[in-house]
């Protein structure tokens, strides 16, 4: 059963008032814009058609609301360099990911931690090649097969624990839902560092690019600081684009409220407060990039490693830029053209529907 506002520990029930007249803040983003990938339309097509394979949006509302959101869009932002047959495969990777988050966030599946826990099961499992129990399980299932198989081992087991890092933040969040503790601000950024998934698509530069770098430039001291510091800026801007929509739906995990419940902030106060960190956020990011020649050098990495390493980099910038971009584009943060059936009416509850069996995993082999 969906618990109310009031039992939230920020009260979002007191924070409703001037939500939606928000004002944005003025954000600090030196990195340049970039054209989305000229591949955009055809990956967006295809996404569509694998949807409907895998019955992913059954619904007109859950339609709907995958429109407003622009996979296809974010990915095309997010690797503007890559071919047309990865960029078709990450945006059908991107709108998963998208319809999980509702259902966890938005739905009645992530109220419940055990429901939740057995939900997360059953997409791991499939990782490991288990039979699929729901619909999501089952699409993901031949997702894994043909993101995997073009790329290596290595790569598989780094891309499969940062899902797993990803998928169970919800459980984290059922749990908070209930017991209503109130992180820190400081331990609400670590956590949002990984409910926000973008270490996923961090990994998906790998392939979008076509390299695959070495452990002697994954492991640098300065890739690890440019991957934190870019999962901490696409969580924070998120957070204060979404506050409309979380207010909707009664979500509290949202860097702004915590910020204006520990300080006693206007809700536009603490916006601003979280923009203040996401400035440092960004410079944080330029000093790691900054540091890797020197740390490249430190470890006798010589070409063609080295071109590899610089064209990673490039390729994180393009995540941090086009994710900045995009929450300016797509309608799914703007609260008036969320789904007519109410908060949450969009979400279609595949966890609790069957598999829909071998043919539910789509034919598209791109």
């Amino acid at each position: 059963m969906r618990r109310t506002p009031a039992h939230d520990p920020v009260r979002l029930d007191r924070l409703g008032q001037g939500a939606r007249s928000l004002v944005l803040p003025e954000f600090f983003m030196p990195f340049p814009e970039r054209r989305p990938n000229p591949a955009h339309r055809r990956a967006e097509a295809g996404m569509w058609r694998w949807i409907g394979e895998t019955g992913l949006c059954p619904t007109e509302p859950a339609r709907a609301n995958t429109e407003r959101t622009m996979p296809a869009l974010l990915m095309a932002l997010y690797y503007p360099r890559a071919g047309a047959g990865i960029l078709e495969l990450l945006a059908q990777w991107t709108a998963w990911a998208f319809i999980v988050d509702d259902e966890f966030d938005d739905g009645a599946a992530g109220r419940d931690p055990a429901t939740v826990l057995a939900a997360i099961t059953s997409l791991v499992d499939v990782m490991d090649g288990a039979p699929p129990a729901n619909p999501l399980a089952e699409a993901l299932a031949g997702l894994w097969q043909r993101l995997t198989a073009r790329c290596p081992a290595a790569w598989g087991r780094v891309f499969r624990r940062d899902v797993v890092a990803w998928l169970n933040t919800y459980y984290v969040e059922a749990v908070d839902r209930i017991a209503a503790p109130v992180p820190s601000g400081a331990d609400f950024v670590l956590h949002r560092r990984e409910s926000v998934g973008i270490r996923t698509f961090l990994d998906g530069c790998e392939p979008a690019l076509g390299l695959h770098p070495p452990d002697a430039v994954r492991l640098l001291p300065a890739f690890a600081a440019a991957r934190r510091a870019a999962c901490d800026h696409v969580g924070l801007i998120n957070d204060i684009f979404s506050v409309g929509k979380d207010l909707e739906v009664g979500y509290w995990h949202n860097a702004v409220f915590i910020t204006r419940h520990h300080g006693g902030h206007t809700l536009q106060e603490a916006a601003g407060q979280v923009n203040d960190l996401l400035t440092e956020v960004v410079h944080r990011l330029v000093e790691a990039l900054e540091r890797l020649p020197a740390e490249l050098d430190a470890a006798g990495v010589g070409e063609p490693a080295r071109s590899r390493a610089r064209a990673l980099v490039r390729g994180y910038l393009d995540v941090v830029r086009g994710n900045y971009d995009f929450h300016f584009l797509a309608p799914r943060y703007q609260p008036a053209t969320r789904s007519p059936d109410g908060p949450g009416g969009y979400v279609a509850n595949l966890f609790s529907r069957p598999a829909r069996g071998p043919a539910g995993q789509g034919t598209s082999t791109r």
